[in-house]
């Protein structure tokens, strides 16, 4: 049975690098997408792209749920926020990805 990886920063410069190696081993590779151009990247790489951010919590948690193992590649770094900011809503994306896993032995 084919074993599902949910990337998020899948784009990113070594994140890439993991997404396509994962799909070289044969893993079901689904990848966190914003745009459309990420969209056709990720295609190309053989990743499933799933369109979302760090705001869509309901489907990080889908993914999460969903997936055999999850890679939290992605760090928002938007320069406008402060560090303090950017944190506590990287902390929400993470909660978001952990909670559908509580009690599954995942």
């Amino acid at each position: 049975m084919t074993q599902t990886i949910f990337i998020t920063g899948a784009t990113g410069f070594i994140d890439r690098v993991v997404a396509q190696k994962a799909v070289q081993q044969g893993y079901n590779v689904r990848g966190l997408s914003r745009r459309e151009e990420s969209d056709q990247f990720l295609q190309s790489l053989g990743v499933t792209p799933v369109r979302g951010d760090f705001t869509t919590r309901d489907i990080l948690s889908r993914e999460a749920k969903n997936a055999d193992v999850i890679l939290h590649l992605a760090f928002d770094r938007e320069a406008s926020k402060s560090i303090q900011d950017l944190v506590a809503f990287n902390i929400a994306s993470v909660h978001a990805l952990a909670t559908p896993l509580v009690g599954t032995n995942k």
